[in-house]
């Protein structure tokens, strides 16, 4: 952690790469990071060894990899038998709800390492098939990942807008400004419509914008900004059935093993969202005793608190609590870099006024799209249909605004972040790993996305 935000060890990460056979530490941080490669990098050819390899290290690492889909299983299984209602956390001891919080906590940590080992399989494949094959065998659009858990918001967002079509009460009200009183309004006004996004609520309830975060909002917090991209989704063709069959034996056993591969991460890290949401809902639980009883101000102070002053009982967690706020609103204002190697400059400035008339980015998703500049920085901005959206970094929950938007643009990420499959899978245009383009970009200007080519051009 530094500046209240996660970083990776790279160096780390680079070692295991180097170490798995067809793969090179430079691809894992390109695909999953959007690190450019180096100028002078000369990427590898596919051999022959490169194939006796990895059987070779398959086979010793055989334990592991082939008990990978039962653990990501047993994530799934626990995250199912986690889900209580939120009303009968009420009526538990605080022992229990205690207990209930330890088994949460250790389960998530368990979910994540099993997450991470299934995202750093996914790299293999993928940087192989674009060595291979050219980056359009790793960007194109196609319907296969509208199948994954990751895609399901999108999907369903899509599937209600057509619906509100036919209603409308819920059109009129879809039609109007969105806030935070119109989910109880439109289930006065039209409780026939209001039960299907429920249905939609009730399976992808506990993602949303900032999800891995226990003090933010999922959509079964907030359904008032789930209905807020329902209004904005656009009909959207939807992209060919696959991409086109790889002209050799060897593009279609790695074009499957890398669906194979982002399919079992994304349902990996969808029930670790479960998981996660759960623990959540317990910890307000116990945010708000410790709030009625004078410990707290509020009961969202739970989450300025470490684990083990939970339940410690200490006399001062409020004035623990005012002092962490106060520290994480100044390390908001700091600019940290995306990346960085000792030592770290806190003094670096972005300058708007340095950057060219294009933007270089990671390649996402092809395609092309003309649009005017919207910036995210919170779940709270809106986006008009039409418009290109451009954020500091996505995740899953964001992908719901992804149907009104005509292009994706970030400043973080790589062609194998959760963002960029989904967009993929919907033929959305998508740059990644830009950098800046969250404070090169303004509201209102008019860009070109060119998802192929990795880059976002200013035309005015």
């Amino acid at each position: 952690m530094f500046g209240h935000r996660f970083y990776q060890n790279v160096s780390v990460l680079s070692e295991m790469a180097a170490g798995l056979p067809g793969q090179m530490p430079e691809d894992f941080d390109h695909q999953i990071n959007g690190e450019p490669y180096p100028d002078d990098y000369l990427r590898p050819k596919l051999a022959v060894s490169d194939v006796a390899g990895y059987l070779k290290f398959a086979a010793g690492a055989e334990p592991r990899l082939l008990g990978l889909g039962k653990a990501v299983e047993g994530v799934e299984e626990r995250a199912q038998a986690s889900c209580w209602a939120a009303d009968s956390l009420t009526v538990t001891t605080d022992e229990a709800l205690h207990a209930r919080i330890e088994t949460l906590w250790d389960q998530c940590v368990d979910g994540w390492r099993v997450g991470l080992l299934c995202t750093f399989l996914v790299t293999a494949p993928v940087a192989v098939l674009e060595r291979r094959y050219g980056v359009d065998a790793v960007t194109r659009p196609h319907r296969h990942d509208t199948s994954l858990a990751s895609s399901l918001l999108l999907l369903g967002v899509q599937q209600l807008s057509r619906k509100a079509k036919r209603s409308p009460k819920a059109a009129a009200l879809l039609a109007g400004a969105i806030d935070s009183t119109s989910w109880a309004e439109l289930q006065r006004s039209d409780p026939e419509y209001a039960s299907e996004v429920r249905t939609l609520l009730t399976v992808a309830g506990h993602r949303g914008p900032g999800e891995t975060e226990l003090a933010s909002d999922v959509y079964a917090d907030a359904p008032w900004l789930l209905l807020r991209a329902i209004s904005g989704a656009a009909d959207r063709e939807p992209p060919p059935p696959g991409r086109p069959d790889s002209p050799d034996a060897i593009g279609r056993l790695l074009t499957k093993a890398s669906w194979s591969a982002i399919g079992r991460r994304e349902r990996c890290r969808d029930a670790v969202m479960v998981l996660t949401h759960q623990l959540r809902t317990a910890l307000r639980e116990w945010g708000s005793r410790l709030a009625a009883r004078s410990w707290l101000a509020d009961a969202d102070d739970v989450f300025y608190l470490t684990y083990d002053e939970l339940c410690g009982g200490e006399p001062d967690l409020a004035g623990k609590v005012t002092r962490r706020r106060t520290e994480r609103t100044r390390l908001a204002e700091l600019d940290l870099p995306c990346r960085f190697r000792q030592p770290m400059d806190l003094s670096r400035q972005v300058d708007p006024a340095q950057f060219d008339r294009v933007i270089v980015g990671v390649p996402a998703v092809a395609g092309v799209a003309v649009g005017r500049v919207r910036v995210l920085r919170s779940p709270d901005d809106e986006l008009e249909p039409g418009e290109v959206l451009v954020t500091r970094v996505t995740d899953t929950g964001w992908t719901p605004f992804f149907g009104t938007a005509s292009a994706v643009v970030t400043d973080i990420g790589g062609a194998m972040s959760h963002a960029s499959i989904v967009a993929r899978g919907f033929g959305i245009p998508a740059v990644v790993g830009t950098e800046h383009a969250s404070l090169r970009l303004v509201d209102g200007q008019l860009v070109e996305v060119n998802g192929h080519e990795g880059t976002v051009t200013l035309l005015d």
